[in-house]
């Protein structure tokens, strides 16, 4: 089973992500988020958030953002509707594929929310979501 993105809920993302993805790609820009999200990075003094990010991430990446953001101090979202989002339907297709595949709904239950970190509760919420409904809610 394939593991979704940043690239899955695209629409749902702030234009400064967007920015980010256009520059760095998918995969580094959730590695940003994921460590930096909620903060805001200053790259007019290159040397200090340069090597933060370098030694976090890697040089490559470090160097995309310092050449692009150049002078800017750059806030770093959290992205948590996307985020939010990106978890519900994991769960939602890895629920779908253990189900599918004999096991019951409530093993599959204990053995999901556990792994992402949610009640069962949650869990019976996010399957009973209408999706279609759910995506559109998250545009506006």
């Amino acid at each position: 089973m394939d593991q979704l993105t940043l690239n899955d809920v695209r629409y749902c993302l702030p234009e400064v992500v967007l920015e980010m993805i256009d520059v760095l790609g998918f995969a580094d820009t959730q590695q940003v988020i994921d460590k930096f999200g909620g903060t805001r990075l200053y790259f007019m003094d290159k040397s200090h958030y340069y090597k933060l990010i370098k030694e976090t991430i890697n040089e490559n990446v470090a160097k995309k953002m310092r050449d692009f953001f150049r002078t800017e101090s750059v806030y770093i979202p959290r992205c948590e509707v996307a985020l939010r989002l990106l978890r519900n339907l994991q769960f939602k297709a890895e629920y779908d594929y253990l189900t599918n595949n004999g096991v019951s709904g409530r093993m599959a239950m204990v053995q999901l929310c556990p792994k992402y970190n949610i009640t069962d509760r949650t869990g019976w919420l996010i399957l009973k979501q209408n999706w279609q409904q759910a995506y559109q809610q998250d545009l506006f």
